[in-house]
């Protein structure tokens, strides 16, 4: 193998159509060059922000959402509050 060159593998996807318009909206938008540069910031992004051992992406994506919904209804908690919760959750994991 010739480790001067770059090698890239191909890779086909079937995304649902919603998540293809999200994808061609970032493109469009000029923030990134190419679906691979948005893919790549995508997975550092992910990979920057280890789960809890023990948690499930699933988990943590239930989690967020039931965030999400409950500051939409005005449901929120100081930064404080936040950070203690986030203690005792790491502690029972």
């Amino acid at each position: 193998m010739d480790r001067g060159r770059e090698y890239t593998a191909v890779m086909e996807l079937t995304l649902p159509p919603e998540l293809e318009q999200q994808i061609q909206r970032q493109l469009e938008s000029g923030r990134f060059n190419s679906a691979e540069e948005l893919v790549s910031t995508a997975l550092t992004a992910i990979e920057s922000i280890p789960l809890p051992p023990g948690m499930q992406q699933a988990d943590f994506e239930r989690l967020l959402e039931e965030g999400c919904v409950a500051a939409d209804h005005g449901e929120t908690v100081s930064a404080e509050e936040a950070r203690e919760h986030l203690a005792r959750v790491r502690i029972r994991l």
